[in-house]
């Protein structure tokens, strides 16, 4: 039976997937398989901690990291 994942790896695998250059929504959803109502609270949470930013590209969201 496969192990469940933490909620800080599943944190950790969000910013190392934007960080590998996935700034689309959708496409972080797939490659960190991680619902969207989810990710979008864990997009919200990291932005307000200001690990990531969110920018608007011709009606797209993406996720850029920040220094911090």
């Amino acid at each position: 039976m496969p192990k469940r994942r933490s909620r800080l790896k599943i944190y950790v695998d969000v910013l190392r997937t934007i960080r590998g250059g996935e700034k689309v929504h959708t496409r972080i959803m797939f490659r960190t398989n991680v619902s969207w109502v989810p990710l979008m609270k864990m997009l919200e949470s990291l932005i307000s901690q200001d690990l990531i930013m969110r920018e608007e590209e011709s009606k797209r969201r993406r996720c850029v990291i920040t220094e911090k």
